[in-house]
């Protein structure tokens, strides 16, 4: 008898497959540099964004992943962000360089990781084996 859908599953165990542990810890690594750099310059819109996914990430929630690859994507984006005093930023001029490079770096990783990991976790819930009906009688 049929029963019903299964719930998509919505969560991923980061530590199922050392690759993607690594590379999940790599991708909060540079989450959290990145928090740290636009905390420090007070970019709190993109700080919070990032805060967020990464916190969503290590609890092994997909949506971290969806919702930062969002951050990539269309005008206004985490791509177009520059540290300015212009932009509001908190900072030194002399060091505007120093900082857009180094957040040009982190953008490029977190960019990379969080494709790789999405990747490996639509790979690994497309061999899951499918539990979505019983075809059984009670």
């Amino acid at each position: 008898m049929f029963r019903g859908f299964v719930q998509v599953r919505k969560a991923f165990d980061p530590t199922d497959l050392d690759n993607m542990a690594s590379d999940v810890n790599l991708l909060c690594n540079r989450l959290e540099e990145a928090v740290a750099l636009l905390t420090q310059v007070r970019e709190y819109h993109w700080s919070t964004w990032l805060r967020e996914d990464l916190d969503r990430i290590r609890d092994g929630n997909i949506e971290g992943l969806s919702h930062l690859r969002r951050a990539f994507g269309g005008m206004g984006s985490f791509n177009d962000l520059i540290i300015s005093t212009v932009n509001g930023h908190q900072i030194d001029p002399r060091d505007y360089e120093t900082v857009n490079v180094k957040l040009d770096e982190l953008r490029s990783s977190i960019f990379e990781l969080v494709q790789l990991v999405r990747q490996r976790v639509e790979a690994e819930l497309a061999a899951a084996p499918f539990r979505g009906s019983d075809t059984g009688s009670s």
